[in-house]
């Protein structure tokens, strides 16, 4: 549309690299476009880790104590206990590890917006929903180990031990 448009007015001026504005601005902001995506690469593959570190924790842990939730099925235990004893042990290591975290964050945000002046880093729904992606991530990743401990067979359990 350019092209067409100058050589009506000027067939010999010379046209290189006609670029509009949309392609301007998307040039412009392509590097700060890469570095949001490697941002949020290395925010998932953080997450995926605590995940899975969690997960390895709690897992390792029912498992060496068979003997003694076996234990306290026999005498008379419910599953959900046993699930519910778990699932509060894991979603305490969670909660310590916010409240560690929290003052990090909050202290990294302020530095941010003191540096770039224009930029509110801790908005209360980020935040809120950051918590809660955590905390349902740590809930599947302790509630998988917890139910594979209230499924257990006393008598099973016992005989192996």
């Amino acid at each position: 549309m350019v092209p067409q448009t100058m050589s009506e007015i000027d067939r010999n001026l010379p046209l290189v690299d006609v670029v509009t504005m949309e392609e301007q601005i998307a040039k412009g902001l392509q590097r700060e476009h890469m570095f949001a995506i490697l941002c949020n690469g290395f925010g998932i593959l953080a997450l995926v880790l605590s995940v899975v570190g969690l997960f390895g924790v709690i897992a390792y842990g029912t498992s060496r104590r068979r003997g003694e939730i076996g234990v306290r099925l026999a005498v008379g235990a419910t599953p959900g206990n046993v699930f519910c004893m778990v699932l509060r042990e894991g979603l305490g290591l969670t909660a310590l590890g916010m409240l560690m975290g929290i003052p990090v964050v909050w202290l990294g945000g302020k530095y941010v917006e003191r540096e770039l002046s224009r930029m509110k880093m801790l908005e209360p729904l980020s935040v809120g929903l950051t918590l809660g992606i955590l905390l349902t991530a740590a809930f599947v990743a302790v509630g998988i180990p917890a139910l594979r401990a209230a499924s257990l067979q006393p008598e099973e359990t016992l005989r192996q031990e």
